[in-house]
């Protein structure tokens, strides 16, 4: 997150002396009082980020996962409920 506590945008550059080298930057351009945020990431900094993210996306799968269990479970009560009515 930047000073401005937005996520960053994720660039590549495109300038002749770092072409496809990756850096972090706030989203708002600094002449629209953006903060100005910038920072290379390296090799190691990327991995990191990488398995963070999927750690991430791992616990929201199992989170969902475990709500689509409880709500066939209460679907199934309530059917089960009907049929003896």
């Amino acid at each position: 997150m930047c000073n401005c506590d937005y996520f960053c945008h994720l660039i590549n550059s495109r300038t002749p002396n770092n072409s496809g080298r990756r850096f972090f930057s706030c989203k708002i351009p600094k002449d629209n009082g953006g903060c100005g945020y910038f920072t290379w990431i390296d090799s190691s900094l990327e991995a990191e980020l990488l398995k963070q993210m999927i750690k991430k996306v791992e616990e929201e799968r199992d989170t969902l996962k475990h709500k689509l269990k409880e709500i066939g479970d209460k679907i199934t009560a309530l059917k089960q409920k009907s049929e003896g009515n």
